[in-house]
């Protein structure tokens, strides 16, 4: 069967020590997909973004991420911390680490529907280039109407700036 890679971009912090709830919606998603695949015989790789700490001596997001998935079950040599921090270098990084160390055939983008309304040039752009599937499995959070309005002004703007 396929190796799947699960791709979590972070969203921000709560707190020091702490993910916030759009966050953590999206790791249960993929916790539950990782299951989900891994039962049909998949070979699961989850990669979280988030490369970046509350203040200077903390934690990084996407390792506060890790041990929360590690606390549920899954494998920490089934975990990659990615390096970004951001729409543009989560879609690089991921494919990044396709092409030179995690040898997943496909995928999954798990994030929320307003992220991927600014985002899904650039993934779908390098998912194109490495001829890799690019699954996009949004979740429900509680964002607010700023930002939706946001990120649809951002896609807009990154769609006319960059011709994607």
């Amino acid at each position: 069967m396929a190796t799947i890679l699960l791709a979590v971009p972070a969203c921000h912090f709560s707190s020091s020590d702490r993910f916030c709830n759009t966050t953590k919606t999206r790791l249960k998603t993929a916790y539950n997909l990782a299951l989900e695949l891994m039962a049909s015989g998949h070979q699961v790789i989850i990669e979280v973004s988030g490369r970046v700490s509350y203040h200077q001596s903390g934690p990084m997001l996407n390792e506060l991420m890790r041990r929360y998935l590690v606390s549920e079950g899954i494998d920490n040599q089934k975990i990659v911390l990615g390096k970004g921090v951001g729409i543009v270098d989560d879609s690089q990084n991921v494919f990044c680490s396709l092409a030179t160390k995690v040898m997943a055939t496909e995928v999954h983008l798990v994030s929320s529907r307003w992220y991927w309304l600014a985002a899904k040039p650039f993934w779908q752009k390098y998912a194109n280039t490495l001829g890799i599937p690019l699954t996009f499995v949004g979740v429900e959070d509680q964002a607010g109407w700023r930002t939706w309005v946001i990120y649809i002004t951002y896609g807009l703007v990154v769609r006319i700036a960059t011709g994607l």
